[in-house]
């Protein structure tokens, strides 16, 4: 049934359990309400405690009967990836032949082809009527997305299903090349955990004057020795879902430890809010994209936490600065279900090196 094959998103630290002790993971593991410190002395504080030979004998037992238990879970993964993995090949032809629905041309002569010329905006209506994904997407990214043809998903190791790619395949448009777009996400396993270590993504080269990732700022500056006025015009980050395109280099255990807290805090937020996405797309949109299209599904996570980095601009020595943009930034329109929230975009993403 679909309870036994339901994949339930896993943890994902940026740093593994054991490390930078004196910083708590930031993870979406509600259970991870400790420090790794208070873990580390309470573990130490046991080993001061006496124990009698009888005592001993029975912690000994009690950690064989445990490594017992850690094989049947293994054992019980393997079992289970290899179901889901026989029922992923049985669906596989299933959304080749909703593909082939979606590409029929119903749109008539002389109409501008779209991505799923049978049902127009499908992947788009799919993607707004979950709250997290809505949240990434922005007035602008819509006439793009219309373009979107086609999702899928594969990990790159299909016994360990860990590391996986999505790929997502648009119609000739007037936006980007190129037309097919890639997203990996690399991980190592850490026990109870996935380890994130890196994602790389398709370099999009957007077409003269299209990239919607971009905009133009004109900024006011007013000397506070002379008070003259000059105009500066700048191209900067704008949100955008294609935001998500980008790859991220996750900082060394090294590296981490010369962060400042509350850099590593906002890298947390930002590779869980990815990740997260990368997810929902992965498990919960390719397989029922037609129940989230109808409005059907319901996001059973429902979760609050909205993510939102905004830039720091660096002011020019002696100048006060007012900003105005070339183009009128729309109101963010409220996500389903909550706020608005999503992929950050802009100086957030420096954070992870990108590539």
């Amino acid at each position: 049934g679909e309870f036994a094959l339901q994949r339930d998103i896993p943890t994902v630290r940026i740093y593994k359990m054991g490390k930078n002790k004196d910083k708590a993971p930031k993870t979406s593991d509600p259970e991870d309400s400790g420090s790794d410190q208070e873990v580390a002395e309470a573990a130490e504080g046991i080993k001061d405690i006496e124990y009698n030979d009888a005592q001993k004998a029975n912690i000994e037992a009690l950690k064989k009967l445990h490594e017992s238990k850690v094989e049947l879970e293994k054992a019980f993964e393997e079992e289970m990836n290899a179901l889901r993995l026989k029922y992923e090949k049985q669906y596989e032809p299933l959304y080749v032949q909703r593909t082939d629905v979606l590409k029929k041309d119903t749109e008539g002569p002389g109409k501008e082809s779209t991505g799923t010329p049978g049902v127009p905006n499908f992947w788009l209506q799919a993607f707004k009527n979950h709250r997290q994904l809505a949240g990434m997407i922005e007035p602008h990214d819509e006439p793009v997305l219309a373009y979107l043809t086609d999702v899928t998903s594969k990990y790159l190791d299909e016994k360990e299903q860990r590391s996986f790619t999505m790929t997502f395949t648009f119609a000739p448009n007037p936006f980007f090349e190129p037309e097919v777009l890639t997203k990996t996400y690399n991980l190592e396993g850490d026990g109870d955990s996935d380890v994130l270590q890196s994602t790389k993504a398709t370099a999009l080269n957007w077409k003269p004057g299209k990239n919607i990732t971009k905009k133009t700022v004109t900024r006011k500056q007013k000397n506070k020795r002379t008070k003259q006025v000059r105009t500066i015009t700048q191209e900067v980050d704008a949100p955008s879902f294609f935001n998500f395109f980008k790859d991220h280099e996750i900082p060394s255990e090294e590296d981490l430890e010369k962060m400042k807290d509350e850099d590593v805090e906002q890298l947390e937020m930002l590779v869980d809010a990815d990740y997260t996405a990368g997810t929902i797309i992965r498990d919960k949109i390719i397989p029922k994209a037609v129940a989230w299209f109808t409005g059907e599904a319901e996001d059973s996570d429902d979760e609050d936490d909205d993510y939102d980095f905004e830039g720091d601009d660096d002011d020019d020595e002696g100048f006060d600065e007012d900003d105005d943009d070339d183009e009128d930034d729309s109101p963010k329109k409220p996500a389903k279900g909550g706020k608005k929230g999503g992929a950050p975009a802009g100086a957030a993403q420096q954070d992870c090196k990108q590539q």
